[in-house]
């Protein structure tokens, strides 16, 4: 059986993220987008990460269940920056998903991608490090399903419509030397954390009940 699955973004990058994770793990997935607000700034810094990824997926299960929306899963995705000690800089995607056959919520993390005292300067002043290099990205499209949940009139249920979602290749790929992408890293980090919801019985109880 197909699972229904919302990813709360409008990322291309993130909808590719998915739509890979689950075809990595051989299930068959309809993925569609949300549109939702994260709740902190467009270019998180430390914890904000986590908790913008929180954010919009708590965001996206209050609307679904508000209109009454079905879902087998919802996932969150959201990319940030990062410090620690002797000035090392890198970049890292935080995840949340739930699953409502099992009512369970589970938070990950990607690997790291080292990043420039530069780069993260200019996140810390919320400019985009992609600013700078527009003339070396490659634009990508696709349509997706998606509900906007962010413009709805008052007193109206929003309906699922299609768009055409546009992103150009992101810093990941620009570092790597088009050898890595940001959406295979980030459908590692979702494929792991699929896992112990599709094979329950090789993890044991997962404490993160939700209601």
């Amino acid at each position: 059986m197909r699972k229904k699955v919302f990813l709360a973004s409008m990322s291309l990058s993130k909808y590719k993220a998915v739509k890979k994770a689950f075809r990595v793990l051989h299930v068959a997935a309809d993925v569609i987008c949300l549109n939702v607000e994260s709740g902190v700034s467009s270019h998180p810094i430390g914890d904000e990460t986590a908790l913008g990824a929180l954010n919009r997926l708590t965001e996206a299960q209050k609307n679904l269940t508000k209109y009454n929306i079905d879902w087998d899963f919802i996932i969150s995705v959201e990319g940030g920056y990062f410090e620690e000690p002797e000035d090392n800089f890198y970049l890292q995607s935080k995840c949340a998903i739930i699953s409502r056959e099992a009512r369970t919520l589970l938070q990950g993390q990607s690997a790291s991608l080292p990043i420039s005292p530069i780069m993260f300067k200019q996140a810390e002043r919320q400019k985009s490090i992609r600013s700078s290099l527009d003339y070396l990205l490659d634009c990508d499209t696709e349509w997706v399903e998606y509900y906007d949940f962010v413009n709805i009139p008052t007193d109206s249920k929003p309906e699922k419509e299609l768009i055409e979602l546009s992103g150009k290749t992101e810093i990941v790929g620009v570092l790597s030397d088009y050898k890595i992408s940001r959406s295979e890293i980030d459908a590692n980090m979702l494929a792991l954390n699929i896992l112990p919801f599709l094979m329950p019985y090789n993890y044991g109880k997962i404490d993160n009940t939700i209601t």
